[in-house]
């Protein structure tokens, strides 16, 4: 009886450990749910944020435009801000910490990641280049 009291128990800290060390899935091996220019994002969002967030939040979105601004902290992961024609509002990318990017400001990108809504800027994360 205790033996298999104390097998239970192992196995049920097994799944338990299992089920709270899972990490979502690389946006890299996820197909796009949404393809889109900067631009056309962000406008989705000034013209009605409720509709845009029931359309692009949570979903995998692979957004093309042009790098307004690289961030990249010491302590956190590289921020990438895509050009949309309006001077207050971007699309920020975020990376993962220690990601590498390639690109530079000026040149043309195709990001990948997870839309969480628009806050200034419309906000991807868990971002990746797409090649």
């Amino acid at each position: 009886m205790i033996a298999v009291a104390a097998t239970v128990a192992v196995v049920g800290a097994f799944f338990a450990w299992k089920e709270y060390d899972r990490r979502p899935p690389s946006t890299a091996s996820l197909a796009p749910d949404i393809t889109i220019e900067a631009s056309e994002l962000l406008a989705d969002f000034q013209a009605d944020e409720n509709t845009a967030n029931t359309t692009y939040n949570d979903k995998v979105v692979e957004v093309s435009g042009t790098v307004k601004e690289l961030l990249l902290h010491e302590d956190g992961p590289p921020e990438v801000i895509l050009e949309t024609g309006d001077m207050l509002a971007g699309v920020s990318c975020s990376f993962e910490a220690g990601a590498e990017v390639p690109w530079e400001v000026g040149q043309e990108a195709r990001i990948k990641g997870i839309c969480t809504g628009m806050l200034m800027d419309v906000v991807l994360v868990r971002c990746v280049a797409v090649r």
